[in-house]
């Protein structure tokens, strides 16, 4: 009987021996950490989400979208309107804050200077808006315009600047703001001057051209007849330069002035001022062949206007 007891006794210390081996460290931290939830995980356990911040804070994203103009081509003089699209990509509001810059091709496409800053109201997440500029374009040329976002890239779009053509009659009124006109024009071999008849000082190759022009200011202030008083006459591909004011009665002089020669004086505001200008061109050209240039500087801009007959 003894001899059973002891079998048994032997039995059971070694089945408790086998329970205690079968548990391993690794188990045991296991059982450590879910028995400790305010404990935090490694780096290596967080979750890297672009929509929020290094303290996991949902944050902006308020980018471009899209970068148009209404139009690739438009006459000088004429309007030309921008449109930046953009939208909040992120999970927080936002505001969108870039410049558009421009370049001019006769510049150089590299040389690009902010032409006017953005900025929009808060924007939430996923919302979206679009931002109108409405530019006057003065100066023949090709121009490019971009926005340069940091992470976005560059958006692109250009637009081109053309002469402007007109009949006779028509105007063209600049940013001064002077309106100019030309009215009509002649053809003439001599004219009757103070001191009997005038012809062309190439009597055999050479004719009169008179043309008559109207200016008028438009705007508050006194304007330099330089600004805007620079017009010459063209026929077959070749400029010819004012030569001087007619002072018959077939020419109104239209710089005479108490004071001095009006080309240096104001056109002062509401005044308007009518004359004809003398040319002296080849004696071949005839009505059909001639055009007369406006390519005036103001400013900084440099427009051209075309009058053909």
């Amino acid at each position: 009987m003894k001899r059973i007891i002891l079998a048994v006794l032997i039995l059971v210390v070694a089945v408790s021996g086998c329970v205690n081996n079968s548990e391993t460290p690794e188990n045991s931290e296991a059982t450590n950490f879910s028995d400790n939830p305010g404990e935090v995980p490694d780096d290596s356990q967080v979750v890297d989400n672009s929509s929020t911040d290094s303290e996991g804070f949902e944050k902006a994203d308020v980018r471009t979208v899209d970068f148009t103009s209404n139009r690739d081509q438009v006459v000088n003089g004429g309007n030309m309107t921008l449109t930046v699209s953009v939208e909040n990509k992120g999970g927080a509001p936002g505001h969108y804050e870039e410049g558009i810059e421009v370049a001019r091709e006769a510049g150089g496409y590299d040389d690009f200077s902010l032409l006017e800053e953005i900025n929009t109201t808060e924007l939430g997440p996923d919302e979206g808006t679009n931002i109108s500029k409405t530019f006057r374009m003065e100066t023949v040329g090709t121009y490019k315009y971009r926005i340069d976002e940091y992470n976005g890239g560059d958006f692109n779009t250009s637009v081109k600047v053309v002469p402007r053509n007109l009949s006779l009659r028509e105007s063209y009124i600049n940013t001064r703001p002077v309106k100019m006109t030309v009215e009509s024009f002649e053809l003439m071999d001599s004219y009757e001057g103070e001191d009997g008849e005038v012809t062309p000082e190439k009597e055999y190759s050479q004719q009169f051209l008179f043309m008559k022009y109207r200016a008028e200011n438009m705007g508050s202030e006194n304007v330099s007849a330089l600004d805007y008083f620079q017009l010459n006459a063209w026929t077959d591909g070749e400029k010819f330069d004012e030569t001087w004011h007619a002072e018959d009665a077939v020419n109104y002089d239209p710089f005479q002035d108490e004071d001095y020669d009006a080309r240096y004086n104001y056109l002062r505001p509401g005044e308007v001022r009518e004359g004809y200008l003398s040319y002296q061109i080849p004696k071949t050209s005839t009505r059909d062949d001639i055009t007369f240039k406006w390519a005036g500087e103001v400013g900084l801009q440099r427009p051209v206007v075309y009058w053909h007959r």
